[in-house]
C-alpha cells in the first residue's frame, strides 16, 4: 500500500550532504517526494510503497558520518501523488 510520510530530522546535519544522500536513498527504494534544509532541521516528504518507505525511513534516521541527530519526527500525511524525488 502507497503511504506518504512528513519527516523531521533535527539535529547537527546541515553542511554534510544529507540531501544528496536523501535524494540517492529515495531513488534506490523507489520514494518519491522532496528533502528540503533549515537550520538544524532537515525535512522531507516520502511517498511509496511502505516495505520501501520502512527501510527508506530507518536509513534516514541513522544519518551520515558527522551528523548528530537529535529527534526524528515522522508523521503520515494524504498522498500528494509525487512522480519524482528532488532537493528543495
Amino acid at each position: 500500500m502507497i503511504r506518504h510520510y512528513h519527516i523531521k530530522i533535527k539535529g547537527e546535519i546541515n553542511q554534510l550532504g544529507y540531501k544528496l544522500h536523501t535524494m540517492i536513498l529515495a531513488n534506490k527504494h523507489t520514494v518519491f517526494g522532496n528533502v528540503s534544509e533549515w537550520t538544524n532541521l532537515i525535512e522531507i516528504e516520502a511517498e511509496g510503497e511502505e516495505a520501501n518507505l520502512e527501510i527508506f525511513i530507518a536509513t534516514c534516521k541513522k544519518g551520515l558520518t558527522g551528523s548528530k541527530i537529535d529527534e526524528v519526527v515522522v508523521n503520515e500525511k494524504p498522498l500528494a501523488y509525487y512522480d519524482e524525488f528532488t532537493i528543495l
